[in-house]
């Protein structure tokens, strides 16, 4: 397979290659890209192996044919194409062989939905998602389905049942996932992500005396990642811009103003913090809150 992947990609006398040739050497590549995380070279492969896979499904089996669209799906979810993301996540829930797997792709197909906005058709996978992974004891895959679930919850109009979704994540978190710094699946990771959308809902809430102390750990944990990197991240300005937004809900306009700030001073440090969406939303709205800050000083001087 891995000869036929070489000679597709550089024939110096083109063999006459079978759909079965082609198709194999095709998933091995993709299987390569998907590997080093080459998401662009997966979709450039997406079409050509479709169309073979699909012509000649005896040439892959089951679990081949997951893993291909496994590849193809999370392409298309980091590409934000979400209706291909879609797509590919409906299928592979029918290929998955296992509740884990199912677990995971019933989860990518609910992110792939509320990608769109269909709210009310992603909240059913969101609960199976969480119900296959309470099924298998996986705390990680627990603690995502019920971001998932608080998310659409949210944007439904429902607050209080994604407050109650972010706690229920926030005590899995605390009680059950292990301490793992460099992971994107340990406490440390998974405990910024649960403060950040429970902070930001509670303060849509106007829930105040709770989300006091919440934003305050989220900044916590943000710095205690920038330490750990030695370099400011991204959850860092967020979580300032967070605190930013608790004060300026509080009428505590001069440590809104510090904390807008200290958002600006971090995306100082890092251009490509800019290119980021969600940092240059938080940028832009510090940018616009301190200018009006100082602009109010200055009358009131």
């Amino acid at each position: 397979v891995v000869a036929a992947a070489a000679i597709v990609d550089d024939p110096e006398e083109p063999p006459v290659l079978s759909d079965a040739e082609v198709c194999l050497a095709n998933m091995a590549r993709v299987k390569t890209a998907a590997a080093k995380e080459d998401w662009a070279e997966v979709l450039a492969l997406e079409v050509p192996l479709e169309a073979v896979l699909m012509a000649r499904l005896e040439e892959a089996s089951p679990e081949s044919h997951a893993e291909m669209l496994l590849a193809f799906a999370t392409a298309h979810a980091l590409n934000k194409t979400h209706v291909q993301a879609a797509q590919h996540f409906t299928q592979l829930i029918a290929f998955s062989q296992d509740s884990k797997s199912k677990g995971e792709a019933a989860h990518g197909l609910a992110t792939a939905l509320a990608g769109q906005g269909l709210h009310s058709e992603a909240f059913p996978w969101f609960e199976q998602a969480l119900m296959l992974a309470e099924e298998e004891g996986e705390d990680v895959s627990r603690v995502r389905a019920l971001h998932g679930l608080a998310g659409v919850h949210a944007r439904s109009g429902r607050l209080d049942e994604g407050i109650q979704a972010l706690r229920d994540a926030a005590t899995i978190t605390t009680e059950k996932l292990p301490s793992q710094p460099n992971s994107k699946e340990g406490k440390e990771e998974m405990e910024l992500q649960t403060l950040a959308h429970l902070g930001v809902v509670l303060l849509m809430k106007k829930y105040y005396e709770e989300a006091g102390p919440v934003v305050e750990r989220l900044v916590e944990a943000a710095k205690e990642k920038s330490v750990r990197l030695e370099r400011p991240c991204r959850e860092e300005l967020l979580a300032l811009r967070v605190l930013s937004r608790y004060h300026t809900e509080k009428k505590n306009m001069s440590e809104a103003a510090d904390a807008a700030r200290a958002v600006l001073e971090i995306a100082k440090e890092d251009p490509e913090f800019a290119a980021d969406p969600d940092c240059a939303r938080a940028i832009e709205k510090s940018t616009k809150l301190l200018d009006d800050f100082e602009a109010t000083q200055a009358k009131t001087e």
